[in-house]
């Protein structure tokens, strides 16, 4: 978890080798996106309306279902959650790294993380090196850690921006 547009579906598909969970400069998650090991693809939706069945869809089509619908007027996505099972080695021992939408971000999908929270195991907190450790992010640490979780692991992005930065300026 972390602030919108800190780069926490681009750590996730860096983790995976592949380039898949949507990115883009502005909020761009709308929905909890588990992703754990399995024998091969499947892409399953689950709908906000509990009384609609879950959804297979192929992995090309995934971003057309996750994403935030800033050009159609609603504030909502139709799905609340994406389980993504996949072959990749990384996830082959059991653990289920989940994206989740970011935090403050303009088009409030904060409880969509916050809700998710209490099923957390540990967690891990995505800043970016140019605003560490900003007031959200304090305030956020501290929520966590005041829900009991202890577990907390810190991934910084946008390092190469920092070096970009420094060769440009000094």
């Amino acid at each position: 978890m972390g602030r919108f547009s800190t780069g926490k579906s681009v750590f996730l598909n860096a983790l995976m080798g592949m380039d898949i969970l949507p990115s883009d400069v502005r909020p761009c998650t709308a929905v909890i996106g588990e992703i754990s090991h399995g024998a091969d693809w499947r892409i399953t939706l689950h709908a906000r309306d509990a009384k609609l069945q879950p959804v297979q869809v192929k992995l090309h089509e995934l971003k057309d279902y996750i994403t935030i619908p800033h050009d159609s007027g609603q504030k909502q996505n139709a799905y609340a959650k994406v389980e993504i099972e996949a072959p990749i080695p990384v996830f082959s021992n059991g653990i289920r790294f989940v994206d989740s939408p970011g935090l403050d971000d303009p088009t409030s999908h904060d409880e969509v993380t916050t809700t998710y929270l209490p099923k957390a195991d540990a967690v891990v907190y995505v800043m970016n090196c140019a605003s560490v450790y900003s007031k959200s992010d304090k305030v956020m640490i501290d929520e966590l850690r005041a829900l009991g979780h202890t577990s907390l692991i810190f991934v910084m992005t946008f390092f190469d921006q920092l070096e970009m930065n420094d060769m440009m300026y000094g």
